[in-house]
């Protein structure tokens, strides 16, 4: 096994649809019973060379943030090489005690979705979410872009990398990790706003991507501030693994990519 952080992954519980959980057990990348996402995972894991997966979980109420957070602070007392994150919900009054009680319990981050949960990431509401987290130490991965098809309609998509850029220069002490290279399908919107910024960025879902956008983006930015991710099940961890192989030569530069910028995030 190798030693790779995958920074962005999932696995699931009640939350999927049927459709979803079809789709997966088709695609045999989802294992049958209540334990089954998580096996699903952890089975790959070992298959593509990966050491530890972050899961990284959304809500779609404040109700179900609290839900979700408890239930992954209990895994994280179980597993050893699967790390949960939490999450927050826009429509929570005063998230503050949250995050407070997420940081006392070891979690290291949160996960926010604007499409999912229905926010823009400039939003009033929001900013409570970001100093919060930045009070506990808490960092936020954030979902950036359209969604994988690459035609779409660009006024419904709420997480564009020029909203995200007013929330990263109003709170420049906060961690940030924007999920696919800064936008999945929004990649010149976010060299334009996101990139070389004092930002992580991971590679979830990015073997949508043309090498060569993939190469440029990481040179731009920087592979100090590029963290492996995989957006697992959706994409293969091996599949990611080969693509940043292909595009970064330098293995001092892939080292990074692939775990010492997780290490530090993570304080491993």
């Amino acid at each position: 096994m190798m030693n790779i952080i995958d920074m962005h992954a999932h696995f699931y519980t009640c939350e999927r649809t049927a459709d979803d959980v079809k789709y997966l057990l088709g695609a045999g990348l989802i294992l049958p019973g209540p334990e089954g996402a998580i096996d699903g995972l952890k089975k790959f894991m070992k298959q593509d060379g990966i050491k530890i997966s972050v899961n990284a979980p959304s809500a779609l109420s404040p109700k179900q943030a609290i839900e979700t957070n408890r239930m992954m602070i209990k895994y994280n007392e179980t597993q050893t090489n699967v790390i949960c994150l939490g999450t927050l919900h826009p429509g929570m009054e005063d998230p503050s005690e949250e995050a407070a009680y997420m940081a006392s319990k070891g979690i290291k981050g949160v996960k926010m979705h604007p499409q999912v949960q229905g926010f823009y990431p400039d939003d009033e509401a929001m900013k409570k979410i970001y100093k919060a987290c930045d009070d506990e130490g808490l960092y936020i991965l954030l979902h950036a872009g359209a969604g994988s098809e690459t035609v779409y309609d660009y006024d419904t998509i709420k997480g564009t990398p020029k909203r995200i850029s007013y929330a990263v220069d109003e709170f420049p002490s906060l961690k940030f990790v924007i999920a696919h290279l800064g936008g999945l399908n929004m990649w010149d919107e976010a060299r334009k706003y996101l990139i070389g910024k004092n930002i992580y960025l991971d590679t979830a879902y990015c073997t949508i991507m043309p090498d060569e956008e993939v190469k440029n983006i990481i040179k731009l930015h920087g592979a100090d501030k590029v963290l492996f991710g995989s957006d697992f099940p959706w994409i293969r961890q091996a599949d990611i693994k080969a693509l940043i192989e292909r595009c970064v030569p330098d293995e001092g530069k892939r080292e990074l990519i692939f775990h010492k910028n997780a290490e530090k995030l993570l304080g491993l």
